[in-house]
């Protein structure tokens, strides 16, 4: 039984212990995944890097975080950090302007590694720039489905919205991106 502690679980154990202790756990646990995640969102290292740490800090000053779904708790968070990041005009434009060289000429860095290996049997390059021309909430439901393995109610809970809206959400998000790659290929 100890085989199948959720990480949530082991989480929730840990900050029963003390509080620096749960957080370290949670830390450990999930920033990768919540690192990647933001990085699939914002296509920028540096800006996921930054709303990784926010994430985090958010974290660790929510009391009572051990009575949360923590997983979904931690993603919601998230998208809000990445979201709230995009709304502001200084900040928006910047992205805009900074991203606009990216998808002309991408670097080679993390984001195209992890990309490569999640999608193997993929045209890797096409579906990242594929990925990239779908809007933010296409791409939140897709990555967070896809790319960090949640539930349909996971995303519900993680991005405020009901299971059946998460559905056809994610069922037109694909439609969207298979137009997209099939404009893209030439076919």
């Amino acid at each position: 039984m100890n085989d199948k502690i959720s990480g949530d679980d082991k989480i929730k154990y840990a900050y029963s212990s003390s509080r620096g202790k749960g957080f370290e756990e949670l830390y450990s646990f999930y920033y990768a995944d919540v690192y990647y995640f933001l990085l699939n969102m914002s296509a920028d290292s540096e800006l996921a890097m930054d709303l990784t740490h926010d994430v985090f800090i958010k974290a660790y000053n929510q009391a009572g975080i051990e009575d949360f779904k923590i997983k979904a708790w931690l993603f919601k968070v998230a998208a809000n950090c990445f979201f709230e990041y995009k709304r502001s005009y200084y900040r928006r434009v910047k992205y805009y302007i900074n991203n606009i060289y990216k998808l002309i000429d991408p670097p080679e860095d993390a984001e195209i590694r992890f990309i490569e290996q999640a999608n193997e049997a993929c045209n890797k390059t096409r579906l990242r720039e594929s990925l990239k021309k779908l809007d933010e909430k296409d791409r939140l439901v897709i990555t967070l489905r896809y790319y960090n393995g949640f539930s349909y109610e996971e995303i519900a809970e993680s991005a405020g919205m009901e299971a059946g809206t998460v559905m056809s959400r994610l069922h037109r998000a694909k439609e969207r991106l298979k137009e997209v790659m099939s404009d893209g290929s030439g076919q």
